[in-house]
C-alpha cells in the first residue's frame, strides 16, 4: 500500500520556466514557484488534482523560484472562498515568509482604512526547529529544520513529512540549503523514504563555483552514497548518481 504520493509541480531554479514546487497526498504544496499556479490552471489534465483541494502550503524560503507564485494561489483562494477568511488553508514558514505575506496587496483591508488583514491561517516556524506539526488531514507529522542560504545570509527550512502511522515511510525536502545537513542523515534514507535534494543550480556556472549556493551532486553522493530513493531536484542537467525528479513526474511509496 502507498501511503505517499509525491507530483513535481516544478523542478527548475532560478531562471526556469516551472521553478520548485512538490504537491503531496494531492493536499500539501511544498513551496510555490515561478509559474507553478498558472500551469496548474492551463494545464489541470496533466495533474491529478485542482487547486481548490490544497489545504496546506509549506514555503521553504523567499527567493522568487520558490515563492514567486504565492500571490497567484492566495488571491485563487480568496476569490473561490467569496473574499471571505479561508479556514481551510494555512500557510507555514519562517517570519521572512511570514513578512513577504504582510506585503501583498490583498492583505490590506479595503473597507478598514487598510489595516492589515489576514485572509489565510499563517503558522511562523521557529527559527531554532524546536517546533513540529501534525497534519491530521493527512495522517502526517511534520518537523521543519532551520538550514542557511547564500552563504548563510537567508533562512531556510529543510521538511521531513513523516507517516503518523510507520515512522520509516517519510518525504523528505531539503530546499536550497547550501550545505548537506547533517540532521537528515543517511540512516533516515530506507525503502520507505523519498529524499528531493537540491543539486546545484542552473544559473552562471562561475557563480555558483565561487559562491557554492548548493551542493553539487558529488557532494550528496559522497555523504548518502549510491541510494536510489534520493531525487535530483532544482536542476534540469543531467545527473550521474541519481534520478532527476522532473516535471510531471508521479512518485508513490
Amino acid at each position: 500500500m502507498n501511503n505517499f504520493k509525491i507530483e513535481i509541480l516544478g523542478n527548475g531554479g532560478a531562471f526556469d520556466n516551472f521553478s520548485t514546487s512538490y504537491l503531496i497526498n494531492d493536499i500539501i504544496m511544498v513551496d510555490c514557484g515561478e509559474a507553478v499556479v498558472l500551469n496548474l490552471i492551463d494545464n489541470s489534465s496533466f495533474f491529478s488534482i485542482v487547486l481548490d483541494d490544497i489545504k496546506h502550503l509549506f514555503i521553504t524560503h523567499i527567493h522568487s523560484d520558490h515563492i514567486n507564485g504565492l500571490e497567484q494561489l492566495l488571491y485563487y483562494k480568496f476569490i473561490k472562498n467569496n473574499f471571505k477568511y479561508d479556514e481551510n488553508f494555512k500557510i507555514y514558514g519562517t517570519k521572512d515568509v511570514l513578512n513577504y505575506y504582510k506585503s501583498l496587496a490583498f492583505s490590506k483591508d479595503p473597507l478598514n482604512n487598510g489595516a492589515y488583514y489576514q485572509p489565510f491561517e499563517f503558522i511562523e516556524i521557529s527559527s531554532n526547529g524546536t517546533h513540529s506539526y501534525i497534519i491530521e488531514d493527512a495522517n502526517l507529522h511534520v518537523s521543519p529544520i532551520p538550514a542557511k542560504h547564500m552563504n548563510e545570509t537567508l533562512n531556510c527550512s529543510s521538511f521531513i513529512f513523516v507517516n503518523l502511522f510507520n515512522n520509516n515511510n517519510k518525504v523528505i525536502i531539503t530546499g536550497d540549503i547550501d550545505t548537506i545537513n547533517p540532521l537528515i542523515s543517511p540512516k533516515l534514507i530506507n525503502s520507505e523514504t523519498l529524499l528531493f535534494h537540491d543539486m546545484g543550480w542552473t544559473g552562471l556556472p562561475d557563480v555558483q563555483t565561487k559562491y557554492k549556493f548548493h551542493p553539487t551532486e558529488q557532494e550528496v553522493f559522497d555523504f548518502y552514497g549510491e541510494n536510489k530513493n534520493i531525487l535530483g531536484i532544482h536542476t534540469t542537467k543531467s545527473l550521474k548518481y541519481y534520478n532527476p525528479a522532473n516535471l510531471y513526474d508521479v512518485f508513490y511509496i
